[in-house]
């Protein structure tokens, strides 16, 4: 069973070809939203992973996607094998091991400041220029809410600078990488989850958001079904700026819909994803 389509996946059907035992792929990412990173894609084009993708989808004995979004990517790319469906998932986190106040800490911030947390790689199909523009709206309003932005890659230098252009140098903080074991603290510091990219196939950081208790507001996008569920723990938007600010204030403003969407985000965890069911989807897979 490989996860991804790169050099190991290659290895692991070679493996299992020469071993003569089936061979599963998991099919985690839209490569085709990755394109510009091969020489700002002037070579590589979409069309063309569409169809390595194919080649490979159809060579494959079994083929799993977390999410319906990508399943019908490929039978759209002209995948004939039978696509099993099985949700990535995220295990409770411990509450003893949380660190109260954890991330207004790190930023600097007293711990009634209100905290927008947006969590991802910072490259360009992860929209968080987009999520800046959204807090710059928000605060011609809003005096009192910082965004902060987890993560780091090759955006992480252009959107500090364009952050700075828009006058938000002291409000938006960027965090770097964290490691993963304070996590969990990062999100139980939140007041709020924003994430704007549409490039996602079933991301875990809403997953992670959810468990956290938070209300999440995302783009509009087949990715994020099942998890943000509309008026029910969150928003899920067209990408306008002014509809993604409107929703934060809103949310901002009052803590009692917050509290209420944060139980629901609990609850569609314990629901959609548990993992003793999706252990056992993922056997089925294997046994048949």
């Amino acid at each position: 069973h490989a996860h991804g389509n790169g050099a190991f996946s290659l290895l692991g059907y070679q493996v299992a070809r020469m071993k003569n035992i089936p061979f599963v792929l998991t099919f985690h990412t839209l490569l085709t939203k990755y394109t510009h990173y091969f020489l700002k894609g002037r070579v590589l084009k979409p069309k063309m992973v569409e169809a390595g993708l194919r080649m490979f989808a159809n060579l494959c004995d079994g083929i799993i996607t977390p999410s319906q979004k990508m399943k019908d990517e490929l039978i759209r790319y002209g995948v004939k094998k039978p696509i099993h469906v099985i949700p990535n998932f995220v295990e409770k986190d411990d509450k003893r091991k949380i660190q109260k106040n954890y991330l207004h800490k790190k930023v600097g911030l007293q711990r009634v400041v209100p905290i927008i947390l947006s969590v991802g790689r910072l490259g360009q199909e992860k929209n968080f220029k987009f999520v800046i523009k959204v807090f710059h709206e928000l605060v011609q309003t809003d005096e009192s809410s910082h965004l902060v932005i987890v993560g780091h890659g090759e955006d992480s230098n252009h959107l500090k600078k364009y952050a700075a252009e828009l006058g938000l140098g002291q409000r938006v903080h960027f965090t770097g990488k964290i490691n993963k074991k304070y996590m969990p603290s990062v999100y139980m510091d939140a007041t709020l989850f924003v994430f704007a990219s549409v490039s996602e196939v079933h991301p875990l950081v809403t997953l992670e958001a959810c468990a956290a208790g938070l209300p999440l507001i995302v783009a509009k996008d087949a990715a994020f079904d099942g998890v943000v569920i509309d008026n029910h723990n969150g928003y899920q938007l067209p990408l306008r700026k002014n509809e993604f600010a409107e929703k934060i204030q809103l949310l901002l403003k009052d803590k009692q819909l917050r509290k209420e969407m944060g139980r629901q985000s609990n609850k569609i965890i314990e629901r959609n994803f548990p993992p003793e069911h999706l252990a056992k989807m993922l056997i089925d897979v294997y046994d048949n």
